[in-house]
This record gives C-alpha cells, structure tokens and sequence, in this order.
C-alpha cells in the first residue's frame, strides 16, 4: 500500500504537499492538527504519517502527536519544520522518524525520504505480520506463527507464544504472508511450511494440532511437502 497522511495546519502547505503527492502516484490523507489525525487513523489504513511540528497555538504540537501515533500505530513517521534547532531535533528524535526535512520543502527530499520509509518497511514486512487487534496494531514475528484458522468473521493466529484472535478473512492474512514460506491447505487454514511434521491426503501434524487437508489443496499441499 501506498496511504500517506499528511498533518498541517496550513491550508496551502497541505495542499502543496499532498499535490507533489498525488503527482508520485501516493494515496494522501489530509488532517489540520492532532485530534484530526487521531480521528483519521482509527479508520484509514495509513503507512507514513507527514508531521508539521507546528500546528498551531494552543495545540499539541507534532512530535507530541508523533509520540501519540508510535505508542497506537506502526506507522513510519517524517517530520516537517521551518525550525532546526537542536531542542526540536532532540525532541523529535525520541519518537524514531525516519526523516526530519526542513521547509521550504523540497520534491527530491520528500520522495527520498518516503522511499527510505517503504524499503525499510518492506525489510520489516519481511519478518512481521501487522495487524488490528481492538484498536491497536499489533506486530506479529512470522517465523513464530505455526498455522492460522477461519472461524465465522475471525482468524486465529496460533503462535509460539500466543495466540491471537482477530477480525479479519484467509483472503486477507494470505495476501500478506510470503508464499515460499505459508501455504493454504483448506479454505480455513493456512499453515507455516516448516512446522508441517507429517501429512497424509487429509490431514497434516503440526505439533499436537491436526489440520484438515482438502482435495483442492491436496495436490499443492503433497508438492510442498515433498519438495
């Protein structure tokens, strides 16, 4: 996904910013101060937020809606200033961005900085399954997940360490996990490979839990396990 949001008070730099955008093919999200943007995250699927550090007087200001946004979201987070001072670079070093640019805002500079956020994001990605659980992102290590099950409008996540109960369709878990090492083996389960201990035409170990096999994926299944 390509979800920006852009935080500015500002109506013109907002515009500006989201323009250069849109122009770089991003779908941009726009909010004027802190309580917007909060608003906006519970609803909107966002993978960098853009943070004016002045929004305004007599507003939390936007390294403090940066904190809010990492301590809630896994979101990538780049920093906007008219100021460089090292008060305002300390502070807004403890919320981990991934760039602070400073205005007049460059083109080349923004989209440097945002490719830097989606390769860092796609070596994280990698590793990790991010999802919603009640209103919080949760990072999930892959290597960890043994399979995941289907039940009604949920899916189960059965971990190592934990497991998690999500809202959220096979469909969508399998589009994000890599397929040399996750495989479907019925339309209410996907297992991770490496965890399979034995199969049959029906059925497949993982540790103590036996998990279906059907005929439509048996074949596949019989592949991959044999491979």
């Amino acid at each position: 996904m390509r979800n920006i949001l852009a935080v500015e008070d500002d109506f013109l730099n907002r515009r500006f910013t989201k323009n250069l955008l849109l122009q770089e093919g991003f779908q941009v999200f726009e909010a004027k101060d802190g309580p917007e943007a909060m608003a906006m995250l519970e609803y909107k699927e966002i993978n960098i937020a853009i943070l004016d550090i002045n929004l305004g007087a007599n507003k939390d200001d936007g390294i403090q809606l940066g904190q809010r946004i990492r301590e809630k979201y896994d979101i990538s987070l780049i920093y906007l200033t008219a100021y460089e001072t090292s008060d305002i670079i300390r502070k807004a070093v403890s919320s981990q961005p991934i760039a602070y640019l400073t205005k007049p805002l460059k083109r080349a500079d923004l989209i440097a900085a945002i490719e830097l956020c989606m390769n860092q994001q796609q070596d994280t990605n990698l590793q990790t399954l991010v999802l919603k659980e009640d209103d919080y992102n949760i990072r999930i290590p892959i290597k960890s997940i043994d399979f995941i099950e289907s039940e009604k409008n949920y899916i189960i996540i059965h971990s190592q360490d934990k497991i998690y109960k999500l809202r959220s369709t096979i469909k969508e878990i399998m589009s994000k996990l890599p397929d040399d090492l996750f495989i479907q083996t019925h339309r209410a389960y996907i297992v991770n490979i490496a965890k399979i201990e034995k199969y049959n035409n029906k059925n497949l170990q993982i540790g103590l839990h036996s998990i279906p096999v059907s005929s439509n994926y048996s074949a596949h299944v019989k592949n991959v396990f044999l491979d």
